[in-house]
């Protein structure tokens, strides 16, 4: 499916509402929540796509892509290996963020994963990530504040 940089992916549209994307799915879906740090949000999975909604918005969160085309910019980014898929974005985005599975770009709204060997990416991605454009701005919590909510929470 087309993916346009934190607007749709197919027929999703980032700012559909989670009945909204239950309806367009259809009923071969699963329905699920997950909880992070004591924040629950919903789940859908359709077809090897996970869909994250946001418990504050309602609104999608991120869409994780492992066995379904994602076309963007013209190609399908699950027939490029990890070489070129770091080229391209890198020459779209100068911040491109390395990370130790992959890449991400905040400014295209999306992330590439890959198998890795030796701490080195290699071959086709295994999954891919679309985000919507407050998922980027979102405060990831340090190592330090996980390992304080839960030992908080267990004392």
């Amino acid at each position: 499916m087309k993916y346009e940089t934190n607007k749709f992916y197919g027929d999703i549209n980032f700012k559909d509402s989670y009945e909204e994307v239950r309806s367009k799915l259809g009923k071969n879906v699963s329905l699920g929540e997950r909880k992070f740090m004591g924040k629950l949000s919903k789940t859908i999975l359709a077809h090897q796509t996970y869909i994250v909604f946001s418990n504050e918005t309602s609104r999608i969160d991120y869409i994780e892509v492992k066995d379904s085309p994602v076309i963007f910019e013209g190609f399908n980014l699950f027939s490029k290996k990890y070489d070129e898929l770091k080229y391209f974005f890198h020459s779209n985005d100068k911040s491109l963020i390395h990370l130790e599975e992959g890449f991400e770009s905040n400014n295209l709204g999306l992330g590439c994963f890959f198998k890795t060997k030796n701490k080195k990416c290699f071959g086709y991605p295994k999954s891919i990530i679309l985000f919507s454009d407050t998922y980027a701005r979102k405060i990831t919590p340090s190592p330090e504040d996980i390992i304080n909510f839960y030992l908080k929470k267990n004392k």
